[in-house]
This record gives C-alpha cells, structure tokens and sequence, in this order.
C-alpha cells in the first residue's frame, strides 16, 4: 500500500493521489517532477515478501526497525520532511494518512505515532545518490488483538520556483504503509452510522454522515453504496455507488452526499451499505427535516447574486413607486391650487 502522492492547486494547494502497489515509485522527469524514488527493506517481521509495504506479524513490547531506501534522482542535493502518521478514514472513505493525533486519535486504541519514532525528522540526499531512512517501532506492552496502522511520509523540500509553476502549486510526497499484527486476526470491522444531517454548503443541498469504525482491523476494496430514502414515500431521493473503499482501524469519517433538488419537510433515511468479498452491512440513520429547516435551506441554495439582482429589483420597484407617487401628488396639488384660484376668480 505504497502511496505517491502529488499535490497540485491554482492558488490553493488541492490533492491528487495516485495509489500503486509497487516497491519503488517510478523515476520521473526532473522539471516540475518529484524527481526522486522509494524503495522498502525487507524487515524479519515481514509476513509475506514483494507486498512493496510493510505488514508486520508483531508480539507485545517487541521493537523493530522498518527501513527506506530513499533514492534522490536530481543532479542536485535534496532536502526531504520525514514524518510517522496514523491511518485514518478520509471522507472519500478511503484509507488517508495524518501526523497530529488531535485530528486521528478519536477513539481509544493503539496508534501508530504511539509506537513510531524516525531517526531524522529532515534527510538531504547528494546528488544522484541514495540513503537509508529508519523508523523504529516499538509495540506496547499491552498487547492488542488486530491491526495497527500507519505510514512514513517522505515530502521533497522544494524551492520557490519548484513549488510554483505557471501559477500552479506543486507538493510531492511518498507515503510507505506499515501496518503490526498481534493476536487472533479477527475479521472484520465494527462499523456504526451516526449524526445524520441536512444542511446546504456554497448553494448546495446534501447529507452528512459519520461511519465510525470501533473495532483494532481494517477493511479494504469493499463497495459501498449511500442513499437517502424519504421515509414517508418510500422515494430513493440519491443512490451514490463507490468502490474499493476502505475503512482505517479506530477512525471515523464524515462523508457527504450532494443532492441536486433540495429536500421538503419530512422524515428520512441515510443509508449506506458496504459489501466486502461478498458479505453485506447496511446502516441505517435516520434524519427529520422540519418545515423551517427546509425553507430556511430552500433560501441558502438561492446564488448570492441572484438574491442581489432581487434586492435590486426591488430597490428599483420601490423607486418607481416614489416618482409615481410624486409625480401624483404634484399634479394632485396642482390641480388643488387651480380649483382654488378659479374660485376665486368668480
């Protein structure tokens, strides 16, 4: 589960990642490329060689050592971050990778960063050279029964120029999986479906939901399918199907589904179904949308320039009526004053 990350972005930095299964990431053209490559040492923890990861096969309070093999491919020398980060459930619901705990350590459990500790936090390469990187992971002591998983992200140092380029943002990264083993293996993940929620986001309707995994094992390659079902017709309002989603092990994810008509008052179902090798879940939340809560969303969904274009209307409505009405009682009292001179006359 080697990952090779680039990012790119037009004044923001936006992602794109590219996942394979490789042991070494593809040596690349040196401008506006990463320009470097990894490559895996195998560990005697190893539970089956050529995976191009590490899947370690651990005991309680054992320490090891995972190696890199960190290529730099330039004919400069190059600067790289090098960082341990826990595995978490992305809202794609794909398996992600973080450094800080505070975003990844939301349910109690082992963590890798717990156990993980790299012997250089910044490496430099000369150039058309190579060098080793080691991590050393150390098991805790209680032992836990499943899976623990992590990654070491190595990101090029880039200069000013390498990190923009004709107005777009680049950031290379290589993220190396490593995942510890203890105990029995079970199988299977404890997945649950909560806080359930309408709401509009930049003028579009959607469903929010957290799928939170509970359980020390993780799940991969499965198909999930996510509905909303008005309860009271029956009606499929969304169906959006996704494969080869993953579930990270202790984690939770808000995933999002966009709806293109918003939804009336009612009660609803967020449904969401995971087929892994064949065997189903489904989970089921249910939603309420009140009347207010409708026509108060009803009312985000209009553009900013439309509910402007309005007031203007508006505006320019309310100015006719005032030269009308002046324009009435102007004549109003003139033909008053006329009357009145008249009289005055006979």
């Amino acid at each position: 589960m080697t990952h090779w990350i680039k990012q790119i972005g037009l004044g923001v930095v936006a992602g794109l990642a590219l996942f394979g299964f490789t042991q070494t990431t593809n040596h690349v053209l040196a401008d506006g490329s990463p320009n470097f490559s990894v490559a895996i040492i195998s560990n005697e923890l190893q539970t089956k060689d050529n995976l191009g990861y590490f899947d370690l096969t651990a005991t309680p309070n054992t320490k090891t050592v995972v190696k890199f093999k960190l290529f730099n491919n330039a004919n400069q020398a190059a600067t790289f971050d090098v960082a341990a980060q826990n595995a978490i459930t992305n809202p794609n619901l794909v398996i992600d990778y973080v450094s800080a705990k505070a975003s990844a350590k939301q349910i109690t459990g082992p963590y890798f960063t717990d156990m993980a500790s790299v012997s250089a936090s910044v490496v430099t390469v000369p150039a058309n050279a190579m060098k080793e990187i080691d991590v050393t992971v150390q098991t805790p002591a209680a032992a836990f029964n499943g899976q623990v998983m992590g990654g070491v992200r190595i990101t090029k140092q880039l200069t000013a120029t390498e990190s923009s380029q004709m107005g777009i943002k680049n950031k290379f990264s290589y993220v190396g999986t490593v995942i510890l083993r203890e105990g029995t293996q079970p199988a299977g993940t404890a997945v649950s479906l909560s806080d359930a929620k309408y709401s509009v986001i930049n003028q579009v309707s959607n469903v929010t939901g957290v799928l939170t995994n509970t359980a020390q094992t993780y799940s991969v390659r499965g198909n999930v399918t996510q509905s909303i079902v008005n309860v009271d017709t029956g009606e499929v309002i969304k169906t959006q199907k996704s494969e080869a989603r993953e579930i990270a092990p202790v984690s939770h994810a808000t995933f999002k589904i966009n709806l293109t008509e918003p939804l009336v008052a009612g009660k609803y179902e967020l449904r969401l179904t995971m087929d892994v090798a064949g065997k189903k879940n489904v989970l089921i939340q249910p939603f309420v949308v009140t009347a207010t809560s409708a026509l108060q969303n009803r009312m985000l969904m209009v553009n900013q320039w439309l509910w402007l274009i309005i007031l203007l209307i508006i505006l320019l409505l309310l100015a006719i009526f005032i030269i009308i009405f002046l324009v009435w009682k102007r004549k109003k009292d003139r033909d008053k004053a006329d009357r009145l001179a008249l009289e005055k006359t006979e």
